[in-house]
């Protein structure tokens, strides 16, 4: 999850440099709209985060062994796969949601400060953290919203679920047992309510107790149970469909941008305009008895440059649709 703010930084002005492009070239030429424009930019990074996933999944689940657990349980191929989707699903998330957040800041600096922000507020209160229990009951709905609860729960039951668990040495609590009685006779009752294990149940002298005998033990001390994991699967792909849903069904009307922080101001006159030299610089030229002085200027926020449209190029071809941008 670490990765989220690097990949932000990375896709946020690679988007702000493609958005200038289409509201200065593709949009006054309506070769397309903003919700191919926005489609665009999703569909252009599946092909990326799917690669980014294999890699993460080649490097980090065989490595640490998460494979053999699953083998245990004879679930390898549910498991793995599983897994993999659900690290496609983070980069996507990562991606949409950088989208989301970007569609509406003029910089990728303002726009980077308010996505690590909203990351650093799913990861505080995921229950990794924190477990739910510990958090304020103000707070809880944090933990409810947060697509990196679902994402946490899901990749920790598919990776430890179903599987014995084996103490380190000095993980087992050693006391001796009462005279006459061994290990076994003696934890019994203790074993069969809170759960654990003995490393030698007939010794009559020192008893080595493990507190945990599977992992489905620990997983329910942080509230994941294995048999969510595809419900947790669903939870975490909605949050990359909610952004889409906004970003590609707001209006973007040719005045202004979706989320009303991006402007552009487009002008269209009878006479050609001669001239785009500032930021407002007329310019009018007589045309069959009547003048037609139109304003060429227009700035956008991000560039402070002028964007100007002219019907009529300074090479004198008459009707070209032409838009210039010059340092305002």
């Amino acid at each position: 999850m670490t990765v989220f703010g690097q990949l932000v930084q990375q896709t946020m002005p690679h988007f702000v440099i493609q958005r200038s492009l289409y509201e200065v070239r593709e949009r006054p030429s309506k070769v397309y709209g903003w919700k191919v424009f926005m489609l665009s930019q999703i569909i252009v990074e599946l092909p990326w985060n799917t690669l980014m996933a294999a890699l993460m999944f080649f490097c980090w689940y065989y490595p640490v062994g998460l494979q053999e657990n699953a083998a245990v349980a004879g679930q390898t191929a549910e498991r793995g796969a599983l897994m993999f989707l659900l690290l496609v699903t983070f980069m996507l998330f990562t991606s949409t949601f950088t989208d989301f957040i970007i569609a509406g800041f003029e910089t990728a600096e303002a726009g980077g400060n308010i996505a690590n922000l909203l990351f650093s507020l799913c990861l505080i209160f995921c229950g990794v953290l924190a477990s739910p229990d510990t958090l304020p009951r103000f707070w809880i709905f944090m933990y409810r919203v947060s697509p990196f609860t679902y994402l946490v729960s899901a990749m920790l039951s598919t990776g430890v679920a179903n599987t014995a668990v084996v103490c380190a040495a000095n993980e087992f609590m050693k006391f001796a047992p009462p005279n006459g009685t061994t290990c076994g006779e003696y934890m019994k009752t203790y074993i069969s309510t809170v759960g654990g294990y003995l490393q030698d149940a007939s010794n009559t002298k020192e008893c080595s107790y493990c507190t945990i005998s599977d992992t489905n033990t620990f997983l329910a001390s942080v509230q994941s149970n294995y048999d969510d994991r595809w419900r947790n699967f669903g939870y975490v792909s909605r949050p990359p469909a909610a952004p889409r849903s906004v970003y590609l069904t707001s209006a973007n009307t040719p005045g202004q941008h979706s989320l009303g922080l991006h402007h552009l101001q487009r002008l269209r006159g009878p006479g050609p305009v001669l001239a785009c030299q500032g930021t407002q610089e007329e310019a009018g030229q007589e045309e069959g008895g009547v003048t037609g002085r139109q304003p060429c200027w227009g700035k956008t926020m991000m560039t402070r440059r002028a964007i100007c449209y002219r019907p009529a190029c300074a090479s004198g071809t008459t009707g070209a649709n032409n838009w210039a941008v010059v340092d305002a």
